[in-house]
């Protein structure tokens, strides 16, 4: 029977978790034979952490989660940002690919890891199990996420267990990507995400889950899980990344890319999403950095930055680019889950195709506020497009035209001027109703011979449904809409229906300009 350390490290700050993790998978590749560790970690204050991947200004409401006194950090696992308040308990395993158990594939390792928290579940009378690639469900609705990291030989897998309800903070603190909601969206995260209070009652208490969790993974495991404490190698790993993980370097080091000068961003909805980030000197028409984010775990995690390296100072053409990020790929052979290799490349190449926007008087703002479906940044401005779409959203609520396919032009709300550039240039104005209505108007322009249109949509409407924009097989430019939609007021189902009751505001001045480079 295998001996195990197991390790309860209290309730911690953020920065002390993340540092913990980075100082435990430390020691374990640094060690000669470890043993492994089964870790319990929970939070206070309550507190956002972000993927590896990902950016804290685009997956969470900073001024709202600060505004509560609670903390944003940055995990050293890939995958999506999660929100942890002091009643959710999080599970950890370090150990070394010598192991016999984890003498496997990545995915069977973290598979045969996730049995132990099942195993553990079941003791408590749930009835739980494993989703591929990354989820532990109960009856279709997950209880527990999970990830992995490594260093050298070394490997952390952990997991999420939802205690309480908090689904409501949740909202609040999360920017939930639209592309990951189903048709439902965020009302109805409920349908997706199901808490122990919800399935054991009386509640167990921390103590009574935590030696539900620990008899699982002995049982799955044969081992002997012992009570022990942070050794002093262990105590001064912790001391050396504490100050990191309390920075803003580490917190914060993937910014807002829109915010960065001279940069170019797009995204892939090939498998699941990459977004990437593309900065330009124009001068040169070479590319300074490349930045690549989304909900996905690479491993090892530092492929992502040798290829975000690799790919400085080429040239900022799609041909230039899009072979490196393929060959890379080939000889790299890094481990991917919830996306794939080709996700990378068209995110780039989507990016880098913006640049001939530059070269036609767009700025950099501009061109990252305008979407493209089925036509080349290159071409559109020579494209025969016969309509401009309006979103019904925008037009003045309770106007008695808001859920009309036309407008008066009465002059109370942007829509009504948007109809009078868009006419001005010989174009057809429509108002979409409901995403339904949108669909039936692809059908039917199509059934005209139309090319395409223009139109105006929020960035997380075009990035949710950028497939049904692809299979229109119409040719399509959107200019974004960048007042409070539906999708930052948890209403994305009402406007799927076309019942969202607030206003957004088009962007006229990029309408104008745009139709003024078109015509």
């Amino acid at each position: 029977m295998v001996k195990w350390r197991l390790l309860y490290t209290g309730l911690l700050s953020a920065a002390e978790n993340m540092a913990w993790d980075n100082a435990l998978l430390s020691a374990q590749a640094e060690s000669d034979n470890p043993s492994p560790i089964l870790r319990f970690l929970r939070f206070s204050p309550s507190c956002v952490l972000v993927g590896r991947h990902q950016s804290p200004y685009q997956e969470s409401r900073i001024d709202y989660v600060k505004q509560q006194g609670w903390d944003i950090n940055r995990r050293i696992t890939g995958g999506g940002t999660i929100f942890f308040d002091p009643s959710q308990i999080g599970w950890e395993v370090f150990g070394t690919r010598s192991l016999e158990w984890a003498k496997c594939s990545q995915a069977k390792l973290y598979r045969k890891i996730s049995e132990g928290a099942i195993a553990g579940l079941r003791k408590l009378g749930i009835e739980a199990r494993f989703r591929p690639r990354n989820d532990i469900e109960v009856d279709g609705r997950k209880i527990s996420g999970t990830g992995g990291a490594s260093e050298g030989d070394a490997f952390m897998f952990q997991g999420t267990l939802l205690v309480e309800n908090v689904a409501e903070k949740m909202l609040r603190a999360l920017r939930v990507p639209a592309e990951k909601l189903g048709r439902h969206g965020l009302e109805s995260i409920r349908d997706r995400v199901v808490f122990l209070s919800e399935l054991v009652s009386p509640l167990p208490d921390f103590d009574e889950i935590k030696s539900a969790i620990v008899r699982g993974f002995a049982e799955t495991f044969d081992a002997e899980i012992i009570f022990d404490e942070p050794n002093e190698r262990e105590r001064k790993l912790f001391e050396k990344y504490l100050e990191y993980t309390r920075s803003d370097d580490w917190i914060y080091k993937i910014e807002n890319p829109e915010n960065m000068k001279g940069t170019l961003v797009e995204v892939s909805r090939r498998k699941g999403t990459v977004r990437a980030a593309a900065q330009i000197d124009v001068g040169k028409r070479r590319i300074s950095a490349v930045q690549f984010w989304g909900d996905f775990f690479i491993e090892p995690a530092r492929v992502l930055n040798d290829l975000e390296a690799l790919l400085k100072h080429r040239r900022a053409k799609v041909s230039s680019v899009v072979p490196v990020v393929e060959n890379f790929f080939k000889k790299s052979k890094p481990h991917l889950i919830g996306v794939n290799s080709d996700n990378f490349a068209e995110a780039l190449a989507r990016a880098i195709s913006k640049f001939a926007l530059i070269k036609q008087g767009f700025t950099f703002d501009e061109a990252n506020r305008l979407y493209f479906a089925n036509l080349d940044p290159s071409e559109w401005q020579n494209y025969p497009f016969t309509h401009f779409l309006f979103p019904y959203c925008s037009k003045l609520v309770g106007c008695k035209f808001r859920h009309r396919t036309t407008c008066p032009v009465c002059g109370l709300c942007t829509v009504g001027d948007g109809y009078k550039l868009a006419r001005g240039v010989g174009l057809e104005s429509y108002t979409i109703t409901s995403f339904e209505h949108l669909m039936k108007t692809h059908r039917r322009l199509r059934s005209e011979n139309s090319p395409g249109y223009i139109g105006s949509a929020c960035e997380e409407f075009f990035v949710k449904h950028f497939i049904s924009f692809k299979n229109s097989r119409l040719g399509i430019v959107l200019v974004r809409i960048d007042s409070t939609t539906c999708y930052d007021l948890s209403q994305e189902r009402a406007a799927y229906r076309g019942e969202f009751e607030s206003q957004t505001e088009l962007d006229l001045n990029l309408i104008e300009k745009v139709l003024t480079l078109w015509k």
